[in-house]
């Protein structure tokens, strides 16, 4: 097998679930014969890549590869971490600020380099560098090579827009969340005792529609076809929408008096239209259904949608029957965004409103109302967001993410393990931030406040 002693690589990012099913099967297989990396889940092609190329790399040879940085943070990402730890001395991670402007200008991608030695025998000693470069920083290529090359500058001569933090490999977990490192952070509190979100709840994403624009639809759409409620429930449409850490009846109502989509189409099976949107486009085209211009009813909505929508070219709704019935889900508890800028807010929902996809919600809480907003006080709090900061990566573009397997296990605090005391002042500060985002105040001082709380009763860094 032909070995390099230097390797430079921008390797393909295609994901996994845009190749072919029978290419993708075919890399996964090959792989497996060849490495001794077993990569679950639908990994992007690049992961594949690095560990192939590292396989390929000589003793006390080098290498380095540009590539996005999910990886890090992701459960695809664990196997080819632990690869990296098990074959390599790892150098340096350096991270381009995702908040900025992509580095590709065909592609909005966030942007890692990985430099690594292929080492010949166990290096206990090795620290792995973690460099994070912010969008207005101007980097000097003698002080980046040498720091890659592990010399001793001061980090104090850091240009400006640059951190660097060293962690000692040893020290590295494949399962944790290697993004965590980039800044320079660590929990306000001792989590290692604490229980996992997931112990707690069911976490569940928000409906896949297929088409929002049409399943979504407004009080004046929904009596302009007469559509009874029984064929619709309540929905909150996307967090934008969402104003403050707590969603309210009379919340629902103003939106559905501002014009906001507030309905999703929810109906049973409908006689008159086919149980494929394939059958009901050539419905449509035929124009054999009753249905027509001048009727006003649920019927007549979804035939006139195919068209109107573009539905048949939806591929979500290329294999539902009935395409138009979207999967039964219960109200949420809590309700998260799936993606935000600045910081995850967890919102009490008081409503029997259900989610669409661009939420996350949680179920199966045992909690009573006191409980419930301790826990919710702790995860809006500055101490839960920087223990949540642990789990999350940020996207090109500065949204943050954090996967459902991943929020599940975020370390939380135990309601009903708190004194009486501490879990009503947890819960009476929660309603107070609830309050204070409500009437459009600070909510700084009550942030403080419950980290405070926290403080007191949860185990301390210093402790």
């Amino acid at each position: 097998m032909l070995e390099f002693d230097f390797l430079m690589a921008n390797p393909p990012y295609t994901r996994a679930a845009d190749l072919p099913s029978e290419d993708r099967e075919k890399l996964k297989h090959s792989f497996a014969t060849t490495t001794t990396v077993s990569i679950s889940g639908k990994p992007p092609v690049y992961v594949y890549f690095l560990a192939r190329s590292i396989d390929r790399v000589s003793t006390g040879g080098a290498a380095g590869f540009l590539t996005p940085q999910e990886y890090l943070a992701t459960q695809y990402g664990t196997a080819l971490k632990q690869y990296l730890l098990t074959e390599c001395a790892i150098t340096a991670f350096i991270r381009f600020d995702p908040t900025g402007e992509s580095l590709f200008d065909d592609a909005n991608v966030t942007s890692l380099i990985t430099v690594v030695e292929k080492r010949a025998s166990e290096d206990a000693d090795n620290a792995t560098q973690f460099i994070r470069v912010d969008d207005s920083a101007e980097l000097h290529p003698e002080w980046l090579q040498n720091v890659i090359n592990k010399g001793d500058d001061d980090d104090a001569a850091l240009p400006a827009g640059v951190t660097l933090t060293r962690v000692p490999q040893a020290d590295l977990d494949p399962t944790a969340n290697w993004l965590a490192y980039f800044t320079c952070e660590t929990p306000a509190i001792k989590t290692e005792k604490l229980p996992r979100l997931g112990e707690f709840v069911s976490i569940h994403r928000g409906q896949t529609t297929g088409s929002t624009g049409f399943f979504c639809l407004t009080q004046d759409q929904k009596d302009a076809f007469d559509i009874d409620t029984r064929h619709v429930t309540r929905v909150i449409r996307k967090p934008a929408l969402v104003n403050g850490y707590v969603f309210t009846e009379a919340d629902w109502e103003a939106l559905r008096d501002a014009g906001e989509p507030v309905w999703l189409l929810d109906p049973d099976q409908v006689p008159t239209v086919p149980d494929s949107v394939q059958a009901a486009t050539e419905q449509t085209e035929t124009q054999a259904t009753s249905a027509d211009a001048d009727t006003s009813n649920l019927a007549a909505y979804l035939v006139r949608g195919v068209e109107e929508h573009d539905l048949y070219e939806v591929n979500t709704l290329q294999d539902r029957e009935p395409w138009y019935r979207i999967r039964d889900q219960a109200s949420p508890r809590v309700l998260v965004p799936d993606a935000a800028r600045d910081g995850f807010t967890f919102v009490l929902n008081e409503t029997p409103a259900r989610h669409i996809k661009n939420f996350r919600g949680f179920y199966d809480v045992d909690f009573d109302d006191v409980e419930l907003k301790a826990l919710l006080a702790y995860l809006n709090s500055g101490v839960g967001h920087r223990v949540l900061n642990q789990y999350t990566y940020t996207q090109q573009g500065g949204y943050d993410r954090i996967r459902i397997s991943t929020l599940e296990d975020v370390p939380v605090i135990d309601p009903t393990d708190l004194s009486p005391e501490l879990r009503t002042d947890l819960a009476t500060a929660f309603d107070e931030l609830c309050a204070t985002a409500r009437s459009g105040g600070d909510c700084g001082p009550v942030r403080d406040r419950i980290d405070t709380h926290l403080y007191a009763g949860l185990p301390s860094q210093s402790s």
